[in-house]
């Protein structure tokens, strides 16, 4: 087990952060957590100034934060390249550079040369440059134009292409030959396909089992288990995000359910129990498409699942008298959580059944209007300005603007019940 496994009381990013730098050998505790947890410290500081936290990271984590940060989707996101490198400019320690180029995939860095670089190879050395302000690091046989405009975007990959050169010519050369061999398009498709396959290897779920662990599931077929040894149960240990997965924020019983968990499981049990929490994480991210990289996005998309997850509990446990952390022994997570996505499933029905004529109808009435459409959200969220007791809340004689995710029966329940009574057939 990892320090980062132990069996400890659940961290934020900024608290782990201070952790680490607490600790008796900070690299050694870095380089236990996943992945996605450095990601997520690092982008709670910023690269440009998680300079300390970055230097700590291994080669693999260093290598998967680029993959979650340098794309949108599958296409290469350049703000984010600048950034990256950006943060590797320290005036006297080349370590942050060197560090980057070990890490970044190449075929990136190939991308990025051929956008913003022109060649010229002599088979004799030349002194006169093809074109103003171009350089040569060989003393003539080859030149080298940088396109950018920026200066400081020209002077960062004019130092990228020196330090590669004095380091290692036989890759300076293959790089600046790749674009020749290579369309943007190759490259970035190439890029992304490693990059996927690091990410399946980091505990992304693929298709087949993202359906198995999001799929709606009803109450009644899960009840009858509670009863019954569980069976096939085997979860595979997974690197745990911890900032990711905790953060219940008084939300009940999810919290104490959290709580229960952390003081009565064993070691290994917790680990378990850790690992299928992620595993949900990973396969909502994938089923409903969170981009990793957009951190303020990410938060809004765990508290979502912290809510599917709750009303499931709330679910399960309303029609079982056994204690919550007994549930999760018979069903395990997963179960419990797919129970929670009926119920939005639910909601989804009734109001994706509101026929069009009654929708065009409504668009008048602005509190229904925005009841239904946020109901007919892919993860349907839930209006702020609706109070539990079905009145509305305003300001200044407007509606309360805003939603958030849903994470009570009851809030599901006085939807459901202000639909059906607004568009009865």
């Amino acid at each position: 087990m990892t320090l980062a496994l132990k069996k400890t009381k659940s961290r934020s990013s900024r608290a782990l952060i201070k952790d680490i730098f607490n600790s008796d050998n900070p690299e050694a505790f870095t380089q236990g957590l996943p992945a996605q947890s450095a990601y997520l410290l690092v982008r709670t500081l910023g690269a440009e100034s998680a300079g300390d936290l970055i230097s700590l990271l291994s080669r693999e984590q260093y290598q998967l934060c680029l993959d979650f940060d340098l794309w949108h989707k599958d296409r290469i996101n350049q703000a984010k390249f600048w950034e990256w490198l950006q943060s590797t400019d320290e005036e006297n320690d080349l370590a942050p550079l060197r560090k980057f180029i070990s890490s970044i995939d190449l075929k990136i860095l190939a991308f990025f040369l051929g956008q913003h670089l022109e060649t010229a190879i002599f088979d004799e050395p030349t002194e006169e440059p093809p074109a103003p302000q171009w350089y040569t690091p060989d003393k003539g046989y080859t030149w080298v134009g940088i396109t950018l405009e920026d200066p400081d975007k020209h002077r960062l990959l004019g130092k990228l292409l020196a330090f590669i050169f004095e380091g290692n010519p036989e890759l300076f050369y293959q790089l600046i030959s790749i674009p020749n061999v290579s369309t943007p398009s190759e490259l970035e498709e190439g890029a992304y396909q490693d990059k996927q396959k690091r990410l399946q290897s980091e505990g992304i779920p693929d298709d087949e089992q993202v359906h198995q662990i999001t799929s709606p599931l009803p109450l009644v077929e899960v009840l009858h288990l509670l009863n019954q040894p569980e069976a096939n149960r085997a979860i595979e240990p997974l690197p745990i995000i911890e900032p990711l997965i905790y953060r219940a924020q008084s939300l009940q019983p999810l919290e104490a359910f959290l709580t229960e968990a952390e003081q009565e499981l064993s070691d290994s049990e917790f680990e378990i129990f850790q690992s299928e929490f992620t595993l949900i994480v990973n396969a909502a991210v994938v089923k409903w498409n969170f981009q990793i990289e957009d951190y303020s996005r990410l938060q809004d998309a765990l508290q979502q699942i912290r809510g599917i997850l709750n009303i499931g509990l709330e679910k399960v446990g309303s029609a079982s008298e056994k204690r919550l952390l007994e549930t999760y022994q018979a069903l395990g997570l997963q179960r419990i959580f797919r129970v929670g996505v009926q119920a939005l499933n639910e909601l989804s029905s009734i109001a994706n059944g509101v026929s069009k004529q009654s929708v065009e109808q409504a668009v008048d009435d602005t509190p229904t209007f925005s009841i239904l459409a946020c109901a007919r959200e892919t993860i349907p969220v839930y209006p702020l300005f609706l109070n539990d007791d079905g009145s509305f809340s305003e300001t200044e004689g407007k509606l309360l603007e805003g939603q958030k995710p849903f994470e009570r029966v009851a809030e599901i329940e006085l939807v459901k019940d202000y639909l059906k009574k607004r568009f009865a057939n």
